[in-house]
């Protein structure tokens, strides 16, 4: 689509009530997005405390792998399903995935660890949907100057996912069980009929040559006359590009987005996957107040990702990735000391300070930074290949949500869990966070 100065133009409108709608909608779906991821490793922590739940217990990786499994599959599937058929669409539909698939909880048997793994798959493969295609969405009706910070509001819902996924559980498990819990997740179908009623794809009603509808879609989107829109059009036609022409033009980019991705993806999941497990193992917490440890974490994250998204409108956004991944690199030094203090001397208090201060410096920076990956992630391909690169990127980044949870497994089991395993997956974490947060300063950034 070529353009007289329309693009630019865009780029310093102010945001509008008709925007607004937009970046509102992109946050609830994103807090019952993360509600939903967070809420399973809580219930996971539950389990692993009863007897009558062993089997449950000792397939725990199993379970937790098989979401990110279902999340690549998302990512590469429904990256490619919205192009051929909207991004709005695929929003719907992945939506409803999430919710038919929670609310099936409810019939599952005790500690049949299979179907749980299965249904969790097909969560997981919502989850991937929602998140290869709601940014680029968003973004399509956001001013440029205005998406960092727009971007880390919306963000910034992931770690309330987290609080609210802490809250229900530390209040409501022992009244409607941990089934209940999990179904609270299948909330978000009351959202359809909202997403129902905003408009589609502009870029991709231009690539199906409904220029009349992506005409609409902007003068709603920007609140301006059908004349003022059409007027900065040279030429509303959409040049078709093939995926192996998409992926060789923008191979440099794809490689560093997808082992940027899958380094912060692997250090901040492990966190917030194996974080309850380590506090009940190590410190022998019980779950309740490790709901309320994580409550406080989640605004310390929430802080994080305000803080990143704001200064990524200032300087460029790797380098904000790059501060962050740094100091997130430390947090987990702090957990290394605090576990070899406790394989090297009696359990004192002074160590459960100094693992919940590494733990609080991981969820700022580190998970922090999210704010900003997820928008320069969006941002750094062209637009006729964003949501196909995104999703390979991504996609590809996302099997650190298999692989963590299959490598950490023995964190899960109590009877096989050794704190002489713990200083060498803290230092492996940390290189992580440092070499993604390098990786992310060889990227090109866009220039509008």
């Amino acid at each position: 689509m070529k353009t007289k100065g329309f693009t630019k133009k865009i780029c310093y409108f102010d945001l509008n009530k008709n925007q607004l709608k937009i970046v509102l909608i992109t946050i609830f779906i994103t807090l019952a997005e993360f509600f939903d991821l967070f809420i399973i490793s809580f219930v996971v922590s539950f389990i692993s405390e009863k007897e009558m739940y062993k089997d449950m217990s000792d397939n725990t990786g199993i379970i937790l792998s098989s979401s990110g499994f279902g999340i690549i599959l998302g990512y590469l599937i429904f990256g490619y399903i919205s192009e051929l058929y909207g991004r709005k669409s695929t929003i719907i539909i992945s939506i409803f995935i999430i919710s038919f698939f929670n609310s099936l909880f409810i019939f599952i048997n005790e500690n049949d660890w299979m179907l749980f793994s299965f249904i969790r798959l097909m969560i997981g493969l919502g989850s991937g949907g929602i998140n290869v295609t709601i940014l680029p969405y968003l973004h399509e009706f956001i001013p440029y100057k205005r998406r960092g910070v727009i971007s880390g509001i919306s963000s910034l819902f992931v770690p309330i996912g987290l609080f609210l996924g802490s809250f229900a559980t530390s209040y409501f498990i022992d009244k409607i069980g941990w089934k209940g819990v999990i179904i609270l997740g299948s909330f978000p179908i009351v959202l359809l009929i909202w997403i129902y009623n905003l408009p589609e794809s502009p870029y991709f009603l231009i690539k199906k040559n409904r220029i009349e509808n992506a005409i609409k879609s902007y003068s709603w989107a920007f609140m301006l006359s059908r004349e003022k829109v059409l007027k900065n059009f040279i030429k509303l036609k959409h040049k078709k590009v093939s995926i192996k022409k998409i992926i060789k033009k923008n191979k440099f980019n794809l490689i560093i987005i997808s082992l940027g991705f899958f380094c912060f993806t692997l250090s901040s999941f492990f966190i917030q996957s194996c974080g309850q497990i380590l506090l009940k193992n190590i410190f022998f917490i019980k779950i309740n107040e490790i709901s309320k440890i994580f409550l406080y974490l989640s605004l310390g994250n929430l802080s994080g990702r305000l803080l990143s998204s704001f200064i990524s409108d200032y300087i460029k956004r790797k380098y904000v990735i790059f501060i962050f991944g740094f100091f997130g690199s430390i947090g987990y030094i702090f957990l290394f000391f605090s576990v070899f203090h406790e394989m090297n001397s009696e359990y004192d208090f002074p160590n459960i300070k100094i693992f919940i201060i590494g733990l609080f410096i991981i969820m700022i920076f580190g998970d922090g930074a999210f704010g900003v990956i997820n928008t320069f992630g969006s941002e750094i391909f062209i637009k006729e290949a964003k949501s196909i690169c995104l999703g390979i990127s991504h996609g590809i980044g996302a099997t650190a949500k298999i692989i963590g949870p299959i490598y950490f497994s023995n964190i899960y089991k109590i009877n096989y869990f050794s704190y002489f395993d713990l200083p060498k997956y803290f230092i492996l974490l940390s290189f992580f966070f440092l070499f993604g947060c390098i990786i992310y300063l060889f990227s090109k950034e866009i220039k509008l």
